[in-house]
């Protein structure tokens, strides 16, 4: 809700639509009110006037990022967009057709930036920036100790924040020198904006924003949202600037330099980026899918019916007690709260009505509370329960829960939908959040956690834990083949993983046998998760009816079979190493002839194999993938792997019909990681690529070709 303009507030102007979340905003220069947006949807759209004049399609995944690129030696002015698919993509307007796809990422590419010299600066998952130079990797930046989530260009450096436990920013020259880092954000940095050429702001989810100066020095700290903060702009004014920060508190704040919040934008939905136009007009990309303007501008504010849908759209939210920290009902007090006014702008008030509980919000232009939404009690028990959908991902959920676990990681988003088993969810949780230190070892503490929080919601037919064990039985009595069986579950959204264990579960329910015969014949020790969801499939192929007990089972010790494969003709690949190094880029190969003399005991020469495989024609870099497939089965040789982004990608199949051996090569590495425990981590972290889509079939393509099985025992991650 807003206030009207004569208070020198911002109101409401028009919105824009994609088809699921709007993850960010950009102007675009080269039109009046010109704005980019890219969305979960795998597109990119360029608008003017409120109207859609292009739209960008050919991400394979989620688009995280825009940029816009100057006219150059590359051509007129191009849009850069990247993803949850790794790549870059500059495109051309006129055609809406990608000009060039730039490939130099291991992981999803989720920020941009661009420098005034015109290089293209990118970062993302892998926990790199890239710096692009006429559509050339120009360097790549190695410093931050988790994904980066956001890049600016402040003058003529780079400025850098590190989401999770990094928590730090770094500026780097325009040449990729590393000049300074800065931490005082006690959780990860999730956006970065440019004040002037020795100023900027980050925000954090630590719900702050902080002014620096480039020489480290703390100028400001902007506190008053009361969740994570993604997103947040610099709005240059005759009165010395504003900066404009967005939450998932749902709220777009305004704030004078000096630390005040001057406006509380209360919208209806989370929000996730930020921009300002030249006309002064701000923009917001929401979580319904939504790109909304607000302006000071009267002439451009909506008319009347449109602000009075706007602000009905707020004040009917629905939003979950169990996203409110612990909201006891029974204490809060009445509408009479609401004859005191509130402290500052945006202040939250909640009171008890007849029908349950609303928020409010302290309007304090208009010296009022403001209606922004209704509480839905985490039981249940509102009759609109069904209708309080909260969307997270581009999914509706029951529930969507703030979730700390007390380990220094910060706060996750658990979302879970009724009837759901507990420990299903809890085991999905684990799987989005495992790239942030999210470990099977908070299995229970989760599930027990969402039993508490929906009063142990009991499973039914119609979850879909029970369904995806109904359709693994049904394909087990299909005859349905366990390739094909594995692809249907997967499009379903079920895990390869999970899927594999109901299918199994289901072919033992064909003989007729007991759930308890069928989960012997599978092996004793299988996960938590995976039992369930056997057990259901096992059950149901059989005539057995669920027990909704099942959920309670302890948490074995989980024993799995892998191939892996040990075999490494020393001699031959030194020879064949030589013989292509003399059509190559030169590199010193006594150090990895040292290596595998060594029988690969000594320390991994990562900077010759990382030469090899950046440098060398794509068919002749086998030798290496070879060293390192071999070298995974060593503690060791795993970590150094692990920190190495150019090793870690030699694990990926690239798809190239010239690297047929490579391609055979990297899938034997992947499977050696399950040797150790250390690889087994290393391979859940880099899931996102080792399990790459075009290759969702790669452990089953590794035990048709690998060598002997080895079993190896460990917690069931």
């Amino acid at each position: 809700m807003t206030s009207p303009c004569e208070a020198g507030n911002f109101r409401f102007s028009y919105e824009l639509k994609h088809d699921a979340d709007v993850r960010c905003v950009i102007p675009y220069p080269g039109l009046p009110g010109g704005i980019v947006s890219a969305s979960y949807d795998n597109s990119a759209r360029l608008w003017a006037a409120g109207e859609q004049v292009t739209s960008l399609v050919g991400h394979t995944r989620w688009v995280a990022a825009v940029a816009y690129l100057p006219p150059s030696k590359l051509g007129p002015a191009m849009i850069a967009t990247s993803g949850w698919d790794m790549n870059v993509v500059l495109w051309d307007l006129d055609t809406a057709q990608p000009v060039w796809i730039l490939d130099g990422h291991t992981d999803k590419v989720t920020c941009m930036a661009v420098l005034p010299s015109g290089d293209l600066v990118t970062a993302g998952y892998d926990n790199n920036i890239v710096i692009w130079r006429n559509a050339q990797k120009f360097k790549t930046l190695i410093g931050h100790q988790a994904p980066v989530a956001c890049v600016a260009a402040i003058g003529d450096s780079i400025v850098s924040g590190g989401a999770h436990g990094d928590c730090s920013l770094i500026r780097w020259s325009s040449n990729g020198d590393k000049l300074h880092q800065y931490k005082s954000h006690t959780s990860g940095v999730r956006g970065v904006c440019m004040v002037s050429d020795t100023e900027f702001v980050s925000c954090s989810n630590d719900t702050t924003l902080i002014m620096w100066h480039i020489n480290g020095s703390q100028l400001q700290v902007f506190a008053g949202h009361i969740n994570q903060v993604y997103s947040v702009a610099y709005l240059p004014t005759e009165a010395g600037g504003e900066l404009v920060s967005v939450s998932e508190d749902r709220t777009c704040k305004i704030w004078n330099l000096e630390g005040a919040c001057i406006q509380t934008i209360s919208m209806p939905s989370f929000l996730f980026s930020v921009c300002c136009l030249d006309n002064g007009d701000i923009v917001v990309g929401c979580t319904d899918a939504a790109v909304r303007v607000f302006t000071r501008d009267p002439e451009r504010v909506a008319c009347e019916e449109t602000l009075k849908i706007f602000d009905e759209t707020v004040a009917s939210q629905k939003i979950n007690k169990g996203t409110m920290g612990g909201l006891d009902m029974a204490t809060l007090p009445g509408p009479e709260a609401l004859l005191e006014n509130g402290t500052k702008d945006g202040q939250q008030k909640i009171i008890k009505t007849s029908s349950g509980a609303e928020v409010h919000c302290w309007n304090k232009a208009l010296s009022k509370w403001e209606k922004i939404g209704d509480v839905v009690d985490g039981e249940g028990s509102p009759a609109d329960l069904g209708s309080a959908k909260q969307i997270y991902k581009g999914k509706e959920w029951d529930y969507l829960f703030d979730v700390d676990l007390n380990d220094g990681k910060g706060a996750f988003k658990l979302p879970y939908n009724k009837g759901e088993n507990p420990y299903a969810a809890a085991q999905r949780f684990i799987y989005d959040n495992m790239e942030a230190g999210i470990t099977q070892d908070h299995l229970n503490q989760i599930a027990d956690f969402i039993t508490t929080n929906t009063g142990g919601a009991p499973m039914d037919d119609g979850a879909a834990f029970s369904d995806y064990a109904k359709e693994a039985a049904a394909q087990g009595g299909a005859g349905m083949s366990n390739r094909e069986a594995l692809k249907k579950l997967e499009e379903d959204n079920a895990s390869v993983a999970f899927s594999e264990y109901a299918k199994e579960a289901a072919e033992q329910g064909k003989k007729t046998m007991s759930v308890d015969e069928a989960m012997k014949n599978m092996g004793d020790g299988s996960g938590v998760a995976f039992s369930k969801f056997a057990q259901e499939a096992a059950a149901l192929s059989s005539g057995q009816s669920l027990s909704s007990s099942s959920a309670a089972v302890p948490e074995p010790t989980v024993s799995i079979e892998y191939q892996t494969t040990n075999k490494l003709n020393s001699a031959g690949l030194l020879r064949k190493l030589n013989q292509l190094a003399a059509s190559e880029p030169s590199v010193d190969l006594s150090a990895i002839d040292a290596f595998v003399q060594s029988e690969l005991t000594g320390d991994l020469p990562v900077e010759q194999l990382s030469f090899i495989l950046e440098k060398w024609s794509v068919g002749n870099r086998f030798p290496v993938v070879d060293i390192i497939r071999q070298a995974l089965r060593n503690p060791k040789h795993v970590k150094a792997v692990a920190s190495s982004p150019t090793l870690s990608a030699a694990l990926i199949p690239v798809g190239n019909e010239e690297a047929a051996t490579q391609e055979s090569l990297a899938l034997k590495a992947a499977s050696n990681l399950f040797v150790t425990p250390e690889g087994c981590e290393l391979a859940f972290a880099r899931k996102s690529f080792i399990a790459n889509a075009k290759y969702s079939f790669i452990w089953e393509d590794v035990r048709n070709e690998v060598a002997p099985k080895k079993q190896i025992k460990g917690k069931n991650n």
